[in-house]
């Protein structure tokens, strides 16, 4: 069996929950809310950091032991949150080009920029079923392979 993948012990450190704090300073529970939300994307992203943006699924998987707040914490308020964590250049938010312009409403999708610091552990990627972000399409994500093989331009 392949090794599992942890989530890092520094995620409480990383600046994302730090700017939760700052936006929210007001408002402990919101502040809670927002990086537990953050925590959902990380707990149901695909071995290469991506996900869909569900906002039900992730109120679902973010509030787990409090029902009430999936209820308290609309869609709206939800993208509000990816666009802070957006603005902090901790995600990126996208749609599937492939199926822009179709008849079908276009499904969100997001990555987490900073993948490998929030993983942890020996494991080993299966095929995504997500598409890849544009800047992953267009070369800009730097990744682990690229400095072993001597891509990263030193």
């Amino acid at each position: 069996m392949v090794g599992r993948r942890m989530v890092s012990t520094e995620l409480p450190q990383s600046s994302v929950f730090f700017r939760a704090a700052e936006k929210y300073e007001d408002d402990i529970e919101q502040t809670m809310a927002c990086q537990l939300f953050f925590l959902a994307l990380i707990l149901k992203a695909d071995d290469y950091g991506r996900g869909k943006i569900i906002f039900k699924v992730l109120r679902a998987k973010a509030f787990v032991t409090i029902p009430e707040l999936m209820l308290r914490y609309s869609d709206d308020k939800n993208m509000e949150w990816l666009r802070l964590y957006e603005d902090d250049k901790a995600i990126e938010i996208y749609t599937d080009e492939a199926r822009a312009g179709t008849d079908t409403e276009a499904q969100l999708y997001y990555r987490l920029c900073n993948w490998q610091y929030y993983q942890r552990g020996n494991w080993r990627p299966r095929a995504s079923r997500i598409p890849p972000s544009p800047q992953e399409r267009d070369g800009k994500v730097w990744r682990d392979k690229d400095k072993k093989e001597g891509k990263d331009g030193k």
